[in-house]
């Protein structure tokens, strides 16, 4: 997808450029090929990568060239040597995955309609049934959980949504976001402390949630912890010092 959207551009202009060729005739819009000069010293290099595609084209050009026959057809014998090896890994692979790829192309279809059902329609009870489909289908996938723990979140079964966050937080530690997330379900769940302590611990290794950093003061002084909501409060301030309404609080505060 990536490969084919970066060659629009390349094929828009190519096609304009026929279009106009075809209109006028004129031979000055078109661009002799440019013929590459061939030769077999950067072959062993390609090779090392696993490239045989480049050396196996020069050599089937360069074979119908008396000076390079030799070099070329030991080329040639190399790379198709390489090329049947990797037809025969790729279909072992094929076989290997296949179950897999059928699944994969499903639970990609669920998380999509998931995502609609509930964005769009607001059929949450319908949406969460379609990502536990998904999760059950490719249960070491992270983005089916992931939203598995959000619907769930905002469907209101905390509960059950704090348990999918856990599960994400022991798979993955190193992932701020689910902790951030986790915390927050804790303070809708009214367990401010173990909110606290998990938004918290979430925001001390990245940057990410610093807007969240005066809601969490708010927090800390409904909590009575004046001075953890001065520094939240400072914190917050020096990033978005045109925020009057922290201003005021942080004066309040004080």
């Amino acid at each position: 997808k990536d490969t084919a959207e970066s060659l629009k551009a390349s094929y828009k202009k190519t096609l304009k450029l026929f279009k106009e060729y075809d209109k006028t005739k004129d031979n000055s819009l078109l661009q002799p090929p440019v013929i590459e000069e061939i030769t077999f010293d950067d072959a062993e290099d390609y090779f090392s990568k696993n490239n045989w595609a480049h050396p196996y084209l020069d050599a089937v050009n360069a074979k119908a060239s008396e000076p390079l026959y030799s070099e070329a057809d030991s080329v040639f014998k190399k790379a198709v040597k390489m090329r049947d090896e990797a037809i025969e890994k790729a279909i072992a692979a094929e076989k290997e995955n296949i179950e897999r790829e059928r699944k994969l192309l499903k639970y990609n279809d669920l998380l999509n309609k998931a995502r609609d059902i509930g964005r769009k329609e607001r059929k949450y009870d319908e949406a969460l049934k379609m990502l536990k489909e998904a999760v059950e289908l490719l249960p070491d996938e992270i983005e089916g959980r992931w939203g598995l723990a959000t619907a769930l979140h905002h469907s209101g079964n905390l509960k059950d949504s704090l348990s999918a966050y856990k599960k994400l937080i022991a798979d993955y530690p190193d992932n701020h976001k689910f902790r951030f997330e986790m915390g927050q379900v804790y303070l809708l769940n009214d367990q401010m402390q173990k909110g606290l302590k998990h938004i918290g611990e979430a925001m001390k290794h990245t940057s990410e949630f610093d807007n969240f950093l005066v809601r969490l003061a708010d927090l800390y002084v409904s909590s009575g912890l004046v001075d953890k909501a001065l520094i939240a409060y400072e914190k917050y301030i020096q990033k978005y010092p045109y925020n009057y309404e922290a201003l005021n609080k942080y004066s309040e505060c004080l």
